[in-house]
């Protein structure tokens, strides 16, 4: 963890899975609960959620995948992954990277976002990688504390830029 960070790996406690939780692959069945979760991760773009839903569901699955976790049949969460080929302060190639996690704020606390990034790790090692990557936005400390509690480290600080032309 960087010196500047302000998260510390006891900051978010993470309770086991509650029995009450099923975690797995994503269905076609799933795509508006899917965009309804995506929508509250990332509401800038809700226009694309459908788009990428769709394309995650046809995508390849040796690639990309999503979990979805559910509570008496509701969907709670999700977690999309896909291989990389870099991730920063990664040694190898590809990367099982976690594009995206989000459980509901009334499901959480109760080991949900732990078991789908497990599942997300075991998709990864199913498929050769011995590394796992994430990224957050930098000013987004909850998901930050989430991160360590979950078991990565923190590896790198970055300020992206941009310019039309």
């Amino acid at each position: 963890m960087s010196p500047s960070s302000s998260v510390t790996r006891s900051s978010l406690r993470v309770l086991p899975l509650a029995d009450d939780v099923v975690v797995r692959r994503a269905q076609p069945e799933d795509e508006s609960d899917w965009v309804r979760l995506r929508t509250a991760l990332w509401p800038e773009w809700p226009d694309d959620h459908p788009t990428e839903v769709r394309a995650h569901l046809t995508g390849s699955p040796d690639r990309e995948v999503c979990f979805v976790a559910e509570v008496d049949g509701r969907l709670v969460g999700f977690a999309e992954l896909r291989l990389r080929e870099y991730a920063e302060e990664c040694e190898t190639s590809p990367v099982g990277y976690l594009e995206g996690i989000f459980v509901d704020p009334t499901a959480r606390v109760r080991g949900v976002g732990r078991a789908l990034v497990s599942a997300g790790e075991a998709w990864a090692r199913d498929l050769g990688c011995t590394e796992m990557a994430s990224d957050r936005d930098i000013t987004n400390e909850e998901s930050g504390a989430f991160h360590l509690a979950v078991g990565f480290d923190e590896a790198v600080r970055l300020v992206a830029y941009r310019k039309d032309l």
